[in-house]
C-alpha cells in the first residue's frame, strides 16, 4: 500500500459535508476518485476538494489500481451491491451506517468480507467523541460496578424543522430505501450502548410514524442526492417511514436497558442516559455534561473527558470524529495499529446493530455467529 492510504468515495451528499472535509483534515489519507451516480455532481466534488479523477460508474472506481478503499457514502439500499463489489475487487471498505437494509444482507457483507480478510469499518463516527469514551471507559474500570438498569433518551425536531433534512421527502422518510428514525438517527446511539456498555439480547419494541406526510424538497434523491429541482417542488407525499421508535433488551452482564426516541417532536428534550450499577451511577446530560457518583457520595459532580479531538472551524460537527476515525482506520490498514486496539465499528457491529434494528421492528431476522467464532 502506498504511504497514505488511497481513498475511493462513493456518494456526493453527506459525502461532500463530512467525508471529503475530514480526508482533506487527515494526514495520513488521500481521496483519489470520487463516484456520483450524477457525473456533474462528481466533477464538481473533484474539482471542490482536488480530487484527481471522478466517475458516475461505482464499478469503474472499485476497480481502480490506486484505490486501497472504498468509502460507501450513499443510501442503506445500495450498500450491498456496492460493497461486495469492491470487496471482490480487493478493497478494504468503510460503509456509512446502518451497513444495510437488514440482518440478512448486514450478515452477508460481514461474511464476505471475513473470507477477504480485508478492514471493515461503518461510519459511527460518534464512538470517537470524548464524552462516550469516557462513559466506555469508566464502565470497562468498573466505576458503575455491575451494570443493572440504563435507561436512554433521543428526541429531536428534525422532522418538523425546514431546515433539517428529515422534515423533507427523501431517502430518509422512505422505508425501502433504509430510512426512517430507527435506521438514520437511533442507530448511532443503539451503537453508542453497544461501545460502552456491551451486546443487548432479548430485544421488544414497536416504532411508528407521528407525522405521515412530508413536504416534497426535490423531485427525487439518488445516491443521498437532491437531483431534478433547484428549489422545492409544492405538494406532500404519504411517509411510510418510522419517526419514532422505544424497545427494551437485555444488557450482556443481565442489566436491564430502555430506549425511546423520535425525531418528529416539537421542544424536545435532547439526547439523555442514565446508567445506575451496584456501586455507582452515570448521568449524560442534554448539554453534554457527564456527572457521576459512586455509592455513598452526597451527590453527583462532572467528570471530564480526558480525550480530544481537533478543532475544526467552519466544519460540520461530525468532521472532526470522522477525521480521529480516518485516522484509525489509516493505521490499521497499513500496520502501525493493531485492530483490536482501534475503537471504531466493524461489519460485525453493523451486522449486530441491524440484527436489534430488525427486532426493533418486530422483524427478527438474527445476524448469525461469525465465521470462525465457534459459537
Amino acid at each position: 500500500m502506498a504511504e497514505k492510504l488511497r481513498v475511493g468515495l462513493v456518494g456526493t451528499g453527506f459525502g461532500t459535508h463530512v467525508h471529503l472535509p475530514a480526508y482533506r483534515a487527515c494526514d495520513a489519507v488521500e481521496v483519489v476518485a470520487v463516484c456520483s451516480a450524477q457525473l456533474p455532481r462528481a466533477k464538481k466534488a473533484a474539482e471542490d476538494f482536488g480530487v484527481p479523477w471522478y466517475t458516475d460508474d461505482y464499478r469503474q472506481l472499485v476497480q481502480r489500481s490506486d484505490v486501497d478503499l472504498v468509502d460507501v457514502c450513499t443510501p442503506p439500499d445500495t450498500h450491498l451491491e456496492i460493497t461486495l463489489a469492491a470487496i471482490d475487487a480487493g478493497k478494504h471498505v468503510l460503509a456509512e451506517k446502518p451497513l444495510a437494509l437488514d440482518a440478512t444482507q448486514a450478515t452477508a457483507m460481514r461474511d464476505q468480507m471475513a473470507g477477504a480478510g480485508l478492514v471493515n469499518v461503518v461510519n459511527h463516527e460518534m464512538r470517537y467523541t470524548p464524552v462516550r469514551r469516557r462513559i466506555r471507559g469508566l464502565v470497562a474500570e468498573g466505576f458503575l460496578g455491575r451494570v443493572q438498569y440504563v435507561v436512554a433518551t433521543v428526541n429531536a425536531d428534525h422532522g418538523t424543522d425546514p431546515s433539517k433534512e428529515p422534515y423533507y421527502w427523501g431517502w430518509v422518510g422512505q422505508a425501502d430505501k433504509g430510512g426512517g428514525f430507527l435506521m438514520s438517527s437511533l442507530s448511532h446511539h443503539i451503537d453508542l450502548l453497544r461501545f460502552c456498555f456491551g451486546d443487548i439480547d432479548g430485544v421488544q419494541g414497536r416504532v411508528t410514524t407521528l407525522i405521515t406526510e412530508r413536504p416534497v424538497l426535490t423531485f427525487e434523491y439518488r445516491d443521498g442526492d437532491p437531483i431534478g429541482a433547484d428549489t422545492p417542488t409544492v405538494g406532500l407525499r404519504a411517509v411510510d417511514a418510522d419517526d419514532t421508535a422505544v424497545f427494551t433488551g437485555t444488557l450482556a452482564g443481565g442489566g436491564l436497558i430502555s430506549v425511546s426516541g423520535s425525531w418528529s417532536i416539537r421542544f424536545p428534550g435532547g439526547v439523555r442516559l442514565e446508567a445506575y450499577g451496584d456501586r455507582g451511577s452515570l448521568h449524560l446530560m442534554p448539554d453534554g455534561r457527564l456527572l457521576g457518583a459512586r455509592n455513598g457520595d452526597a451527590e453527583l459532580t462532572e467528570l471530564r473527558p480526558e480525550a480530544t479531538l481537533p478543532s475544526i472551524p467552519g466544519a460540520h460537527y461530525l468532521v472532526p470524529n470522522f477525521v480521529a476515525l480516518a485516522t484509525e482506520m489509516a493505521e490499521v490498514v497499513n500496520g502501525s495499529l493493531d485492530q483490536k486496539e482501534a475503537i471504531f465499528a466493524t461489519f460485525e457491529d453493523g451486522a449486530r446493530l441491524q440484527a436489534i434494528i430488525d427486532e426493533v421492528k418486530g422483524a427478527p431476522n438474527r445476524a448469525g455467529p461469525a465465521p470462525g467464532s465457534g459459537t
